[in-house]
């Protein structure tokens, strides 16, 4: 290949890339809550837990047993067979929140809250749903940010793509979109009091960020029994409101927010 030909790839490339920038969007920030796992579903992994392999006494087999069917019980939202409840996303250019909670009455706009809320009557066609959405507005050079999206959100999300049967879409295909984590880049470039540490909640960061605080009504671990009880109007805000706070920090982060806001 010629060095006009080389400089001409090398163009298109260029080309290509802001042409797919200019067609999707730069960043896109998603937060997710899900509900209890069915019972079938829980006895399952009760079924498949296995005691570590240094425990060797029986008592210490039992009781590690014991507490890790009391944790698989009372957090059964966080099983890979739970399915996801509501799913809160903010591009540069767009806001929207998928529910599939049954609420009896459930809404499109709510006050003070800037984003379109879209309602399905089950997990699978807030999939597909949300799919289309994302593939019409997403390209390989959209980047994923969330809080501990890395460990928990794209797990959980292609998890449940997975067993509904239903393509991912394009942006959540493993190693293919860069992922900005705000939990983890926190905890290696922007504290002295957690570093070291692998976990740090959204509401910590909040605070040493001097972000608008709304945690104090509610908690993550309130969730599921709120989805199960058709609560959606006070769980579609507070994902909304954590997704909002993530991509604030991540706009402080990268040095994206203009000064004073």
């Amino acid at each position: 290949m010629s060095e006009a030909q080389e400089q001409n790839k090398a163009d298109v490339k260029i080309l290509n890339e802001a042409a797919a920038i200019t067609n999707g969007v730069q960043y896109l920030c998603l937060d997710i809550e899900t509900c209890h796992a069915d019972q079938a579903d829980i006895d399952a992994a009760l079924a498949e837990y296995m005691p570590p392999a240094h425990y060797k006494s029986q008592a210490a087999i039992e009781s590690a047993r014991e507490e890790a069917f009391v944790k698989i019980r009372e957090k059964s939202a966080l099983l890979d067979r739970a399915p996801v409840a509501c799913v809160a996303i903010i591009t540069e250019k767009n806001k929207a929140v998928f529910s599939c909670i049954l609420d009896p009455v459930p809404v499109s706009r709510m006050p003070g809250l800037d984003a379109d809320i879209f309602n399905f009557k089950s997990e699978s066609e807030m999939l597909l749903a949300m799919r289309e959405w994302m593939d019409e507005r997403t390209n390989e050079l959209t980047a994923l940010i969330g809080f501990n999206i890395r460990s928990f959100d794209l797990p959980k999300l292609r998890n449940a793509y997975i067993r509904s049967k239903i393509a991912l879409p394009n942006c959540l295909l493993p190693n293919v979109n860069q992922i900005y984590d705000v939990m983890r880049e926190y905890l290696y470039n922007f504290t002295t009091e957690k570093a070291g540490d692998r976990y740090v909640k959204l509401s910590f960061v909040q605070s040493r960020f001097g972000l608008p605080a709304y945690k104090q009504s509610i908690s993550g671990a309130d969730v599921p029994d709120l989805v199960r009880d058709g609560k959606s109007k006070i769980v579609i805000p507070y994902c909304f409101l954590d997704t909002a706070t993530t991509y604030a920090a991540f706009l402080y982060m990268t040095g994206k927010m203009p000064d004073g806001k």
